[in-house]
């Protein structure tokens, strides 16, 4: 097609399956990579939240470590079953 002497051409229309071949899959290890990067960061974004909390608060360093073990325990707790809503004296029905 020739518009005041500009060549327009059209893209060549390939079938569906051939755009389906052209298409790149990630390897597993590049899969298993990118999770693993992708877990250091949401750690690293983690603590650095949690330091800016306390910060905020104008927690000490014995405040903290002191609410950090409170939480290791809760969690123990519900690790193990104990804290469920039968035996907990905070559950509220």
């Amino acid at each position: 097609m020739c518009l005041t002497g500009i060549h327009l051409t059209l893209p060549k229309l390939d079938p569906m399956g051939n755009r389906l071949l052209a298409l790149w899959l990630p390897t597993v290890d590049g899969i298993g990579d990118g999770l693993t990067n992708y877990t250091k960061t949401a750690e690293s974004a983690g603590e650095l939240a949690t330091d800016v909390v306390y910060e905020l608060c104008g927690l000490t360093n014995a405040e903290t470590e002191s609410g950090e073990d409170v939480v290791k325990r809760v969690n123990g707790l519900l690790d193990c079953g104990y804290l469920t809503q039968s035996n907990n004296p905070l559950y509220v029905s």
